[in-house]
């Protein structure tokens, strides 16, 4: 957030760091590309934010004491508006959608004002709301995707070979002179499908589906439950990742990815903790206790 405010600029050999450029022209004029000293492109930045933020919706609602409430209410509030400053419309749309799941699951509404505080001042205080007036190719793109599955069901065209098979095609709007020289799906589970075939898609999406699932396997509809909170919790940062990977191929980009990988095998451990309906249905063999 420093890097929207500030007005100098750090040359790129210290530590990698990119130039700064000030808020106010991205204010004013063009929301939504820079991202300050991160040297991460802003989808990404904010798919970072994500993971993060429902985890925090978690632990304030387990917290107990009304300062560590505030602290974490908070840095909520901080999350959320570091991600609203990268200007990613799938980023704000799968947080939201994430912090909405988690309230109607959990029923703890302990984090509610800082979500509303977050939204409302995003709404309000930024020209976040004048990014969803521009189009997108993602038609374009998913179409293509959806040509190249249909030629290759079976076998894909190959691991990293997609870009390749798609400049290939004599189509005007693949042309590197065309309306847009992004190439990939943006989407991750076509990307698989299309390099690995249908069933690498499947497995992908199982691959996902799965943590999703066992992060949510006991609901703390019963007596207050810090486990499976914190279970759904992860749970809404995963369904959230998911979301955005669907508009950006997040599964596909190491420095994100990871984090997604870590929560998932935290969130099957902690469900394995839970004793719920759900977990009993899946019938996991192992019970930490």
């Amino acid at each position: 957030m420093f890097s929207y405010f500030a007005r100098f600029q750090i040359l790129d050999r210290f530590i990698g760091i990119e130039a700064i450029r000030a808020y106010d022209p991205i204010y004013t004029l063009a929301p939504g590309r820079a991202v300050g000293t991160l040297g991460l492109a802003s989808n990404f930045l904010g798919a970072y934010m994500l993971i993060p933020a429902a985890l925090i919706l978690g632990f304030g609602t387990i917290a107990s004491r009304r300062r560590d409430i505030a602290a974490w209410s908070a840095l909520y509030v901080l999350v959320f508006w570091a991600l609203a400053l990268t200007y990613t419309r799938a980023s704000l749309i799968a947080i939201v959608v994430g912090a909405v799941g988690y309230f109607l699951w959990t029923r703890r509404t302990r984090m509610l004002p800082a979500f509303a505080l977050a939204l409302v001042s995003v709404i309000l205080f930024t020209p976040f709301l004048s990014r969803f007036s521009l189009g997108n190719d993602r038609a374009r793109l998913t179409s293509q995707a959806i040509e190249v599955i249909r030629e290759h069901p079976v076998s894909g065209v190959g691991a990293g070979e997609y870009t390749p098979a798609e400049t290939s095609r004599p189509t005007q709007e693949n042309q590197p002179d065309g309306p847009d020289r992004s190439i990939t799906p943006h989407n991750s589970f076509l990307l698989y499908a299309s390099e690995l075939g249908i069933p690498g898609g499947l497995l992908a999406l199982l691959a996902v589906a799965l943590p999703f699932l066992g992060a949510l396997g006991r609901s703390p509809r019963g007596p207050f439950d810090s486990p499976a909170i914190l279970a759904v919790a992860i749970a809404a940062g995963l369904g959230s990742f998911a979301l955005q990977t669907l508009s950006n191929n997040l599964l596909h980009i190491p420095v994100v990815t990871v984090q997604f990988w870590i929560a998932a095998t935290v969130g099957v451990l902690v469900s394995l903790h839970a004793d719920g309906p759900l977990a009993r249905r899946m019938s996991f063999p192992i019970r930490l206790r």
